[in-house]
């Protein structure tokens, strides 16, 4: 377990707050109230992320944790948020009529990329967890826009919690995490 620069084991209940106050910092931000389609749960969830990644990353010897979470969630989210427009931007940036008589360059990639990250999904994880997860990062779904925990949780008879928990189990595997890490920032 990490220590932190005052030799406390860092613990995610002792920071339980200052995830909920980011997530609504976060979430009441005029970049993010403007865009609908980001969710007060997928704020936080990204938020739990960048928490679980700052755990992993940091070095007691460079200052606090708290600090340097932070730090590391404002990076994080900003990329989450530039990930959100481009879906939206990058959609329609071939006018109609040249998108519908020349085929995307990058179809092929995506269909390999696509079939290798299934590959690895469903050699990890249940068929149900992994539909979900595959559901959730948007892979195979028209549009690439993946649904939100909200929307996955009565498709698979869950609560939004059992949603959370299904990811945050999925992503807990190191291999299958990067797996998905490198092939959504690549």
């Amino acid at each position: 377990m990490k220590k932190d620069n005052n030799g406390k084991v860092i613990a995610f209940r002792d920071y339980e707050g200052k995830v909920m106050n980011l997530t609504y910092d976060y979430a009441t931000t005029k970049e993010y109230e403007l865009d609908h389609s980001v969710e007060f749960d997928d704020v936080h969830q990204e938020v739990m992320i960048s928490f679980f990644n700052a755990v992993e990353q940091y070095d007691s010897s460079k200052g606090s944790f708290p600090s340097f979470f932070e730090l590391v969630a404002n990076n994080h989210m900003k990329k989450f948020l530039r990930s959100i427009r481009a879906r939206y931007t990058e959609s329609y940036d071939v006018p109609i009529e040249e998108a519908v008589f020349e085929p995307a360059p990058d179809t092929i990639d995506n269909l390999e990329r696509e079939e290798a990250i299934k590959s690895a999904v469903f050699s990890t994880l249940s068929e149900r967890d992994g539909n979900i997860l595959l559901e959730y990062f948007g892979v195979g779904v028209l549009g690439d826009k993946g649904l939100t925990q909200q929307e996955l949780a009565p498709k698979y008879k869950l609560s939004r919690e059992g949603v959370t928990k299904v990811i945050q189990k999925a992503l807990a595997n190191p291999e299958l995490k990067e797996i998905l890490q490198s092939s959504f920032t690549s």
